[in-house]
């Protein structure tokens, strides 16, 4: 079952939602991935310079193309919102994302990006296929709360107490897409577990 709609512009904002659009905002994943890139491999090999390099192409070759689909995609009228929020539209964004994940991770191998990014990477192509039949047989999925968990998920590799911290976020993420009625909780869950399943696909041969 699809969470309903939110309310419109027009209608009036309590202090809940309007906080709720700002986390939403802030916390959205197209700047949360390349966020996590960064943070996750200067925990890995303490160079950010080198984070921020992989983060910005990973950055251009994914995001900056998907952010176009979208903005398009809402000027044709394809999409009622940013969020893509009805569950049928979701087919043809999960496909070009998909299309560009698997071209980026072929350019990351050839230049031999560090094996940490190339696992991250085939992380998000599983969460991605995961989370597209997902939307299909069953629910669509909180991409905001699966990114942001994912993140959680690979930094306790590392550090548990920054884990938790962003676990935490994971949560106030969930509650803010809860609020705005973009998603029920049983989605934002969903996309918790797709974010474990796929971190675990994706970083148990590496490990």
């Amino acid at each position: 079952m699809d969470a309903p709609a939110s309310a419109g512009p027009g209608a009036s904002e309590t202090w809940a939602v309007r906080t709720a659009r700002l986390v939403s905002l802030v916390l959205h994943p197209f700047l949360v991935c390349p966020g996590g890139i960064v943070l996750v491999l200067w925990l890995d090999q303490r160079d950010l310079a080198a984070a921020l390099c992989w983060a910005g192409l990973c950055a251009l070759l994914v995001v900056l193309p998907a952010a176009a689909w979208l903005l398009r995609a809402m000027r044709q009228r394809r999409y009622t919102d940013a969020d893509v929020s009805t569950r049928d539209h979701r087919y043809g964004f999960y496909v070009f994302g998909m299309v560009c994940m698997v071209l980026s991770y072929g350019i990351l191998l050839w230049l031999g990006a560090p094996p940490l990014l190339q696992a991250g990477f085939m992380a998000a192509m599983v969460a991605v296929l995961v989370g597209a039949l997902a939307n299909r047989f069953w629910t669509k999925v909180s991409i905001h709360v699966g990114a942001m968990a994912g993140i959680a998920v690979v930094a306790a590799l590392y550090s548990l107490p920054l884990a938790l911290v962003l676990g935490a976020l994971a949560l106030v993420v969930a509650w803010g897409r809860v609020v705005l009625g973009r998603h029920t909780v049983a989605q934002t869950l969903a996309g918790c577990a797709v974010a474990l399943v796929a971190v675990l696909a994706g970083f148990l041969p590496w490990l």
